[in-house]
């Protein structure tokens, strides 16, 4: 299966990826039993290698379409940042991963270009967004996942709440960061920072205090240390 998706099209391996991915069906205790399988040596035996499958897939993408954001995007003098703070409200666990957009927007004075891929904004996030120009908002002409990766590709970092972006900024070996909450998907396991099929992904977890201010602040540190090395051009 692996040889057979070498050189696909990123729509044919993103139809990989299952429908409910950061969903609340497995929860804490799905979580718990991959953990303990990955220590024990028997991942193949409990997952079904689609994000193995994916991560070693190299999906193209169209370089029109690439070339089209990258010129959107203007002159490649700072690092560009895609930012995804909600998920879809109807999806069970959507209260505890999703946050408004208000506490992400304490990252917005720092000297990058930010790019939101937020679909489907919430009211209160899109009257705030609507207000703001430190943020690029380009998701009317995000139109399917090819455009959304193709302006992915484009971008230094993704910064996303559990959302079907984390999985295709994985996908596409773009640096990204997650941000977890106490309690996540499944696929992300436990007490750890990276994930086993996505090499490019670092995970950012809530505290035993459930609340999102302390990861904001984390990844606000490590911005800096990352805008401290990044050389225009790049």
């Amino acid at each position: 299966m692996r040889r057979a998706l070498r050189g696909k099209s990123v729509g044919d391996v993103m139809s990989l990826i299952p429908s409910r991915h950061c969903g609340a069906s497995g929860g804490v205790g799905k979580s718990r039993l991959v953990h303990g399988a990955l220590a024990a040596g028997e991942f193949d035996i409990v997952l079904d290698h689609h994000f193995d499958q994916l991560r070693e897939a190299n999906p193209r993408l169209p370089a029109e379409r690439v070339a089209h954001w990258n010129s959107r995007l203007g002159a490649r003098d700072r690092l560009r940042i895609g930012l995804v703070w909600s998920g879809n409200p109807k999806q069970g666990n959507d209260r505890n991963r999703s946050m408004p957009f208000a506490q992400l927007a304490r990252l917005l004075d720092m000297d990058a270009t930010f790019v939101s891929l937020q679909k489907d904004p919430r009211p209160d996030d899109r009257a705030l967004l609507a207000g703001r120009t430190d943020i690029i908002d380009l998701t009317a002409d995000l139109t399917d996942f090819v455009e959304t990766a193709a302006l992915v590709s484009c971008l230094d970092l993704v910064i996303t709440v559990c959302t079907g972006v984390a999985h295709l900024a994985g996908t596409l070996g773009r640096p990204t960061w997650v941000m977890l909450p106490y309690l996540p998907d499944w696929r992300w396991l436990l007490d750890r920072d990276d994930s086993p099929w996505y090499p490019s992904v670092r995970l950012f977890r809530q505290d035993d205090t459930r609340n999102y201010a302390r990861v904001v602040e984390s990844l606000r540190s490590e911005l800096l240390a990352m805008k401290s090395s990044f050389r225009p051009g790049r």
